[in-house]
């Protein structure tokens, strides 16, 4: 049976063309194509891919395709398509995928696209088309899928996705779009499941209540937005994910979400001016899986910043200017297992702070100036024997631990196991400084006396055994 439809395929394929099972397809990228093949009538065929050529007719709108009774996708991309006659698919209104990506169309075809009832997919990506005008898609009640990215669009009408009840992925990114009518496209998309705009110039987002019940999933990336004031996101009660990566956010408000508790996981806000973690924002996103802060301007996680986030897993600051960390910002995150605090302006870091996250955490604190004394003891003790990874957290101060990993300093050398006051002196010191034959008992009894009264820190006393001991090696 295979054989018998080889031969069926072989024998009515056009010239030019590869014909295998239920697809005809003429490549220009690896074969000649110099004309738009003659496709017979035939039961068998339901897929025509004629991409990558440069056929004058096919480009000019000359192309009408014949009657092919159960044809359901046709690939026209990368073929230099200035326009498409307005009875081009008027033979096979079953076609449900058209992909027009990649050609010089300047305006969406509205006229030749009208048979096409039963269209579910359409690809009109790396075009021409500057305006989406009224109507430019009717009558296409089962579309689900629109692909404009990569046009020069700068406006759209507010009718242009007039009665596309169905209309489930809109993707508009790498455009020109400096205005988006979400409130007067809210009756066009509110079925819209993922809405793309990344790569436009958005200056402003302003929505009405409950507007887009059904977008789940909102690319605003890499566009001008510099503040999101209270309620302006209030149309999507719904969402998940959010992407406001690459724009000039200096602000958001904390009730940008609306005045309610909000269901978003996915907050991408990497690169952009923020200083200040929105702890009154986060307080109405209960929901909260993941939190990308990475590249901004923040100095400090103040105390309970992620208070109301208990299903907080994933935490990313890194490449910011944070200098102190309040040793309670992390309250309540007990599912917490990725914290990124890399290349930041830290010393030190409270340990109170970690105590809280997952047991099988993962930690990265590379590119800061970790100064290693008493106060990373029990940082260290946290991650000894346990589950969870710590990475990057190497000394910058002392210089003797300077490159040294912060698992790797013998701390139980100098520093006491508990202790109710800053820094203590260990027992083991206390056994060095007896033992070195140097050092009198006044001068041991007065050493004690000024750490337990806090006078000197415990790193001023490392640095004078230090000097004792080398004088006494230094005596013939």
């Amino acid at each position: 049976m295979l054989l018998c439809n080889t031969g069926l395929y072989a024998q009515s394929c056009p010239e030019q063309c590869v014909c295998r099972f239920s697809t005809i397809s003429c490549d220009g990228a690896t074969s000649v194509v110099t004309t738009f093949p003659q496709i017979e009538s035939q039961e068998w065929i339901r897929i025509l891919d004629v991409v990558n050529t440069n056929i004058t007719s096919l480009q000019d709108g000359d192309i009408i395709l014949p009657t092919v009774p159960r044809l359901i996708e046709v690939s026209l991309y990368s073929n230099g398509i200035v326009t498409l006659n307005n009875s081009m698919f008027v033979n096979n209104t079953l076609i449900k995928t058209l992909r027009l990506q990649h050609n010089k169309l300047q305006f969406v075809p509205s006229i030749a696209l009208e048979p096409l009832q039963n269209l579910v997919y359409l690809a009109l990506s790396g075009n021409r088309i500057q305006v989406i005008e009224s109507n430019a898609f009717i009558e296409k009640k089962y579309l689900q899928f629109i692909s404009l990215d990569f046009n020069v669009i700068q406006e759209i009408d507010p009718n242009a996705f007039n009665k596309l009840d169905n209309l489930t992925y809109l993707h508009l990114s790498f455009n020109n779009i400096s205005k988006f009518s979400f409130e007067g496209l809210q009756n066009s998309l509110q079925n819209v499941h993922t809405l793309s705009i990344k790569n436009n110039s958005l200056l402003d987002i302003r929505t009405a209540d409950g507007s887009f019940l059904s977008c789940q999933w909102l690319h605003l990336e890499s566009n001008l937005l510099s503040y999101l004031q209270n309620f302006s996101l209030v149309g999507f009660p719904n969402l998940v994910y959010l992407n406001l990566k690459s724009n000039v956010i200096i602000r958001m408000d904390a009730s940008a979400f609306g005045s309610s508790e909000h269901p978003l996981q996915i907050f991408v806000l990497e690169n952009n001016n923020l200083e200040d973690i929105p702890v009154l924002l986060f307080r109405n996103l209960p929901n909260l899986r993941s939190i990308n802060f990475k590249n901004n301007k923040i100095k400090v996680v103040a105390r309970e910043a992620f208070l109301n986030n208990k299903w907080l897993k994933r935490l990313d600051l890194s490449y910011n200017s944070i200098h102190s960390c309040h040793a309670l910002s992390l309250k309540g995150l007990t599912r917490l297992n990725l914290l990124k605090l890399d290349y930041n302006n830290l010393t030190n870091i409270p340990v109170e702070m970690l105590e809280g996250s997952s047991s099988q955490g993962f930690f990265s604190f590379h590119g800061n100036d970790w100064i290693c004394d008493c106060n990373l003891y029990d940082v260290q003790k946290q991650f000894q024997g346990s589950y969870r990874s710590i990475r990057g957290m190497t000394c910058f101060h002392p210089i003797d631990f300077q490159g040294v990993d912060v698992m790797d300093v013998p701390f139980a050398n100098f520093c006491r196991e508990e202790s109710n006051i800053g820094i203590p002196l260990s027992t083991t010191h206390k056994t060095l400084l007896a033992d070195d034959s140097e050092t009198s008992q006044d001068e041991i009894g007065l050493i004690v006396l000024l750490i337990l009264t806090g006078v000197i820190p415990l790193v001023g006393i490392m640095t004078y055994i230090y000097a004792r001991k080398t004088r006494v090696s230094e005596i013939p």
